[in-house]
């Protein structure tokens, strides 16, 4: 998938411009296709004194963690050891004593802790130094009772405390430790060797900064414990585009899963638009948006006006921030990573994804075409060419003649042939896009310009065709 040399100056100039604003004395960022990066580039140093920080640099990367946590959960589900819309109360039995401030309130599940609608306020700063609370303490926390701000089950609101009840029922439903289970359900099989909720089992690891009275000063880590599921966990741009390919490869429809935990079903669900996210809470996530945008499981899900689903997450921590956010159809993904307090580099990376995108001419995923596509593609062409009433009989579904007289669109095509002087005697095709198993488009060229051919097959078998649009146009018409 080339990316031209133009292009990833731009990206670092971006990227320049952020780290200019003096938010974190460290930068790494990554482009990346699927899980490789492309593209990566460190600038300022990962501790004072130190190096600049590359590709192996580990950061703490925060809120990014509820991805895999959200993933951990929904391995469970899927061996039937959970259930996202039980009250959670089965799983965490102490809950029992929480006390929901409004009348005929539903019980909390966990679908509703997964999707940010428990009803819990924000809690941010106060979450993050909550990390290594032990599980008892935890216990103590929910026992002595919790605040709620709405009626669960009817608004989206950013909740750690949230995800750290789903940790704790990870904890009792997988009898392992939540770093455990991570680590040898997810970390392990995809080979993120550098990744780890242990500081000290870390090396290349950058220091945390906050800055005061103009000095940056260091930060010390915590050590994972109750919380560490919102937020706890450490890793680089090496082992980030790895999940980022597993996310991806998710929807490839012709892809066999090479993972035996996280089930592309469940990899697909987290991806897909669970709650919309009002627009006064967009920047909570520091989601720069042109689009309508919510939340999945773990993951902040947009659907772009321009170019389609864009997934990601930011992180933010006493220390660091972080970004990822990737593009379905193309499979071009961005990473940031910063060693300063809630440095956000989220507007950097929305910037240069999105000026990536619009430098491609299609920001669509480059599909084969179906076998039954492509011979339908090929019945069309002989139909173009050489009008068959036979082929017509053969390939039409019921609806097309009664949307067109065949008189009046084979009369249609001879005249659309004429504008472009006739086709080209060599088979000549281009600007190919299929974006489904059911539908493709294409370029006949001509001698004065092209035929632009769409199809679209039925849902029943045989497959038949249900839409066939020719027209002409010039070669360099989109």
């Amino acid at each position: 998938m080339p990316i031209s040399r133009e292009d990833l100056n731009a990206v670092d100039q971006i990227f320049g411009d952020y780290f200019d604003l003096g938010k974190t004395p460290g930068l790494i960022y990554a482009v990346t296709y699927q899980e490789q990066i492309l593209h990566t580039k460190g600038i300022g140093v990962s501790s004072l004194g130190g190096n600049t920080p590359d590709s192996q640099t580990v950061f703490r990367v925060a809120s990014i963690t509820k991805s895999f946590t959200a993933a951990a959960a929904l391995i469970l589900r899927d061996r039937n050891l959970l259930d996202l819309d039980k009250p959670i109360t089965k799983y965490i039995p102490e809950f029992e004593g929480v006390m929901v401030p409004f009348p005929n309130s539903p019980k909390i599940t966990l679908r509703m802790l997964l999707t940010m609608t428990a009803g819990f306020p924000t809690d941010d700063k106060w979450a993050d130094r909550q990390e290594s609370l032990t599980p008892g303490e935890f216990i103590k926390l929910i026992e002595t009772g919790l605040r709620f701000d709405s009626v669960p089950g009817t608004n989206w609101e950013y909740s750690n405390l949230g995800y750290a009840l789903v940790t704790a029922i990870i904890v009792n439903v997988s009898g392992k430790r939540f770093t455990e289970f991570i680590e040898t359900e997810i970390l392990t099989p995809l080979k993120m060797a550098t990744s780890s909720f242990d500081f000290r089992r870390l090396e290349n690891l950058a220091t945390g900064y906050v800055k005061r009275n103009g000095a940056w000063e260091a930060e010390p880590f915590s050590s994972h414990g109750a919380f560490s599921g919102i937020g706890g966990l450490l890793t680089n741009t090496v082992d980030l585009a790895k999940w980022i390919g597993i996310m991806i490869q998710a929807f490839d429809s012709e892809s066999i899963d090479q993972h035996n935990s996280i089930s592309s079903i469940s990899r697909r669900e987290m991806q897909q638009l669970q709650r919309i996210m009002p627009p006064s809470r967009l920047r909570q996530l520091d989601a720069p948006t042109t689009s309508s945008a919510g939340y999945g499981f773990g993951l902040a899900v947009e659907e772009d006006f321009d170019f389609g689903k864009i997934v990601g997450h930011s992180g933010g921590y006493p220390g660091f921030g972080s970004h990822m956010r990737w593009h379905i159809g193309s499979g071009i993904g961005l990473i940031a990573l910063a060693n300063g307090r809630y440095a956000s580099p989220a507007e950097a990376c929305a910037q240069a994804l999105r000026y990536l995108l619009e430098k491609r001419e299609s920001a669509e995923y480059p599909r084969d075409p179906s076998k039954i596509l492509y011979e339908m593609q090929l019945q069309v062409e002989l139909l173009i060419q050489n009008w068959d009433n036979l082929v017509a009989d053969r390939i039409f579904a019921d609806n097309m003649d009664l949307d067109d007289p065949r008189s009046f669109r084979q009369s249609e095509i001879a005249t659309a042939l004429r504008e472009i002087g006739g086709l080209l005697s060599t088979r000549t095709i281009a600007d190919t896009i299929s974006d489904s198993l059911s539908h493709l488009s294409w370029k006949l060229l001509g001698h004065r310009g092209a035929l632009k051919v769409e199809i679209r097959l039925t849902p029943n078998l045989p497959a038949r065709l249900q839409v066939l649009n020719v027209s002409a146009v010039d070669l360099i018409d989109s």
